[in-house]
Formats: structure tokens, sequence, C-alpha cells
């Protein structure tokens, strides 16, 4: 089967999210809509036959194992091709570009020579069924006819009607009430490109001329279209983690895993909790309250009554926002003081792992997504900072070996949590009161331990913006040109908080976070992007001007 998503316009009707992306690269969830697109029709077309290979499985089971087209701005045509290679190395891409909007019926008709003779489904590039289709057997169910999908709760302006007796006598009409619910997902078993587009011709149109037309209605669709659209789709979505979820059960929280991943995070957190018990009963810390299932793919645990820090510090008045924070710093204390080992500087586990977490991470993630970065074009000053250097290999080692001078022989390693933000620590509205959850529980190769320094600088990273970054739904970039960006990315209040906690050692850290969360939230490329320069600028900060500060 061949499927193509038809995304030829700007995307006007997104903006500002879109002044740099296709609507299809806009996050409707914990993905983009083209990943969620794509991961759809994996369910029913095999993209990823070789190419050496499809004329001969043609020949034997009678099938075209399909492509994947995608039809784009010539804005767009290099990110999508670097997103799509991200995901989905093994699912070859057709990249077709249209510069002229002159709607999706002229798209398709100037770019699909292709697929001419072709049985296609085209679907729109802000729009998805949001529940299964009888794709594979749509040749036979439907006994050739064309194809219109719809859906009764989606306004469109046009709909179909019944113009005769027969199961394929429907024509498209115009509906005056503006809910003929067309939703932008069509099958034509025997596409061509012979048709001769006419101005202002709508795409069902067209598929009125190839012949009968069949309707297929569908319970459910995912549409992000426009802004309220969007913001329907984000409050409906699915924003789990891939790796686990979280079950409340009264007063016991259940966490599963989900996949490989979830299942050694959780492994850590269980070593993490045992540690810590066996040396020190904070009540900070929930307690497990049952061993884990034997596979190591769930446990239970007590629940933490309160909302996260993050989410609270916006009621707080500058008295209080001090008064949060010194708690953090003293349950951070308590956790730190709790055993203290040496980290064997250089040639031990400190060396190691001061190069895991501060440079091989750092380019490996980088390396995820430096095609995609790349596709945005050159950048060469961030937010009134003019880059000193051009490759980011080049910032990362310098800040690497401007961290190394900071730690020797008698550096202490201790247990640490691992990602200390305020999205993991949570407080009681009524009594202040603070606690912590989820422990990374590594450094680097190191099980439970690690520097302190890394949780601090966490807690400057909350504070420097990441909780409010990362869960913004409008977050953009405001200028990208001539080599220059321009992003916003939001800080919670800061009055009331003493910025003395934080050396420069916290604030090199800090720029090594940011860059590496690039390559972490990859799934979102403006926010990878902007994360990714951020960091790079707050390097060169430290490595060439001024310390951070709030």
């Amino acid at each position: 089967m061949n499927v193509v998503i038809v995304a030829g316009g700007l995307g006007s009707r997104l903006a500002p999210l879109t002044n740099n992306v296709p609507k299809f690269l806009v996050n409707i969830g914990k993905n983009t809509g083209y990943v969620e697109q794509v991961k759809y029709w994996l369910q029913y077309c095999d993209f990823a036959v070789p190419d050496d290979l499809k004329d001969d499985l043609k020949d034997v089971q009678g099938l075209d194992p399909g492509s994947l087209t995608v039809i784009v701005h010539s804005a767009y045509a290099d990110l999508i091709s670097a997103y799509h290679k991200m995901y989905f190395p093994h699912v070859p891409l057709i990249v077709k570009t249209v510069d002229v909007a002159n709607g999706s019926a002229h798209a398709i008709l100037s770019t699909c020579d292709h697929l001419d003779g072709k049985a296609v489904f085209f679907q729109w590039c802000d729009v998805m069924p949001g529940c299964s289709i009888p794709a594979n057997e749509m040749i036979e169910y439907y006994c050739g006819a064309n194809v219109v999908f719809t859906n009764y709760d989606h306004p469109n302006r046009y709909g179909l009607t019944r113009t005769g007796v027969g199961w394929a006598d429907v024509k498209p009409t115009l509906q005056e009430d503006g809910r003929g619910g067309i939703f932008g997902l069509y099958y034509v078993p025997h596409f061509h490109t012979s048709i001769v587009y006419q101005d202002g011709q709508d795409f069902v149109e067209v598929i009125d001329l190839y012949g009968k037309i069949r309707e297929h209605k569908v319970q459910s669709i995912v549409d992000w279209g426009d802004k309220p659209k969007l913001e329907r789709t984000r409050d409906t979505a699915d924003h789990a983690r891939e790796f686990n979820k979280v079950e409340f059960h009264g007063e016991l929280v259940l966490k599963s895993a989900l996949n490989e991943q979830g299942e050694q995070l959780i492994r850590r957190e269980i070593n993490w909790y045992n540690e810590l018990l066996s040396r020190a009963a904070l009540d900070e810390v929930p307690r497990p309250a049952h061993w884990p299932h034997p596979t190591g793919a769930s446990f239970v645990m007590q629940r933490v009554h309160g909302v996260p820090v993050f989410e609270f510090w916006k009621t707080l008045d500058s008295e209080n926002r001090g008064l949060v924070l010194d708690r953090i710093f003293v349950l951070m204390d308590s956790l730190h003081a709790s055993v203290k080992i040496p980290g064997v500087y250089l040639n031990g586990d400190l060396g190691r792992d001061l190069k895991i977490e501060a440079y091989t991470k750092l380019l490996d993630r980088y390396d995820q997504i430096k095609d995609v970065i790349t596709a945005f074009g050159p950048v060469t000053e961030v937010n009134g900072w003019k880059l000193k250097n051009s490759d980011p290999r080049e910032t990362i080692k310098q800040l690497y070996e401007e961290l190394c001078k900071h730690y020797d022989e008698e550096t202490p390693y201790c247990l640490i949590h691992g990602d200390m933000q305020m999205s993991n620590t949570m407080i009681n509205p009524d009594t202040m009161e603070v606690s912590i959850i989820d422990p990374r529980g590594y450094f680097g190769k190191s099980e439970l331990f690690g520097l302190a320094d890394y949780d601090i600088a966490k807690m400057l990273y909350s504070l420097s913006g990441y909780d409010l970054f990362n869960y913004s739904r409008d977050f953009h970039i405001s200028t990208l040109k001539e080599g220059i960006i321009k992003f916003d990315i939001p800080r919670p209040e800061l009055g009331g908080c003493d910025d003395s906690r934080f050396s420069r050692v916290h604030c090199l850290w800090l720029a090594v976070i940011w860059i590496g969360l690039g390559g972490y939230i990859r799934n979102d490329p403006i926010k990878a992007m902007c994360a990714h320069y951020h960091g790079l600028a707050l390097a060169e900060h430290m490595l060439f001007g001024d310390r951070y500060t709030f």
C-alpha cells in the first residue's frame, strides 16, 4: 500500500508554532503528529522492504509493498528528511515539494507522478484516524471503489450526498452548515495524474472524477489543524512516558515498566531506595510498600501527597520561595551526607563518569539530532551571544576539560538523586514540607553514587527554566534568520532565592545538562534545537565570559 502525507502549505493557522516547521512536526502529545502518523500506517504497510526485493514480492504475492511519500514546502524538505531518518531509519521516504499554495489537489496532482496507476491512501498532515481502519482489505472490501473517510463530529465544507440506490451512488457536495464530515483521508485504488487541476478544486472533487465513491465512517479522529483543535488534541492525548506508567491506588502507587528501558530504570530506582533506607531513614523520601515483581517490571510504593514544586512555585511569595529552596537544600544535604566514598579521580570511577556525563553522552546526543539541527540552517548568534565556536563538538570538548579542573583525588562520591529538579520534588501546600520522588540512581557508570554537584546543578537547571520550558505548549522560536536565533525560555520568578548556593562548577554542569537535553527531547524539533543552542551559549558564557547568574 502507498501512503502520501500532504503538507504543502506553511501552516499559518498554527503560527507561531509553525514559523519554522510544518504542521505535522508540532507535538500533539508525547510525539509529533508526523511520528504518530507514520506509526499508524506502519500497522498496515511494509514501507521498509528493500528496493531490490520489491519487484520479487510483487511478482510472487501479487502485492506492491508500498511507499511513503511526504509533500512539503521546499523550505522544510531537508528538515523532514532528517527528522524522518532520526525516527524511522529503516523506512524509505520519498519527499516531494510544492511551493505554490493552491491547495492539496494541486499539490498532489503536480507531484505524485511516481504513484500513477497505483493504490494510494492520501492523508492530510494535520489529521489522522483515532481508530483502526480496514486498510489491508480496502481493494476487496470496497470492490475497487474510491473511498472517502468521514466523521460527523468534524466540521468541513464538503460532505457526501446519496444520489441513487447503489452502495456507491454518492457525490461530494458543499454543506451550508459547514459540517460535511470529510476530514482529509482518502483511498484511491487507481490513482492517476492525467486530470488537469482547476482553480479552487478540492481533492474530493478530483476523487469524484476517478469514478464511484464509497463512504467509510470512522468513530474518532485526531485533528490539530488550528489552535483550538490542537489544544483539544493535546488535552486528550497520551503524554505518558514510553518506558513506564504510574497508577494510583489509594495510598499506594504502582509503577510498571513498559519496555526494557523501563525495567532497567525501575531496577535502579528499587536499588536506590534500598540503599538509602539501609543508611538513613529520611521522612522526605517515600518507602517501597512491596518488593518488586520477580521480573523487576513493577513495584509498589507509598503515595506522596502534594504537588510538584514547579507547579506550586508560582503561588509563592518571595519569602516562601526562599523557604522552599532552603528546605530542598537541607534535604539534598541530608541525602549527600548519608554516605561518602572516594571518587578515585582520573584513572578511576570519577574520571570515567565525568567523561561519560560531560563528553561522550553529549556527543552521542548531538549526533542523534545533528542533521535536524543543521536542516534549520547555520546559527552564529544565540539570544544576542555570538558563538565563538562553529562546531558544537569543540564547545563540548572545552566544557568537559574545564569541568575536569574542578575535581581531584580528594573529591568524594555520595548517594545522589541524579535528577533533582522541581518536577521530581513534591510539596505539601498545607505544611510546605518537601519530599523527593523518581530518583535517577546513577552517574556515568556508577550506580547510586556520584557528584553532589550534579544534584545541585539539576536544581539550578529548574531555576533556569527547565520545567516551564518542558511543559510549555506554546514555546516557539521568535527569530531565525541570517544566522541569528532568538527564543525565550520562560523562567520561574526568582525573587527571594539566593544564588550564592551555586558556584562556577554548577554553572558548567548547567550548560552540560541543557546541551544534553537537546538529544533527549528530540521528539520536539523546535525544543531540541533551542535546548541545544541554549546550552552552547551557556557553555560559552562560562568559558569565555562571565558566570551564569539568575
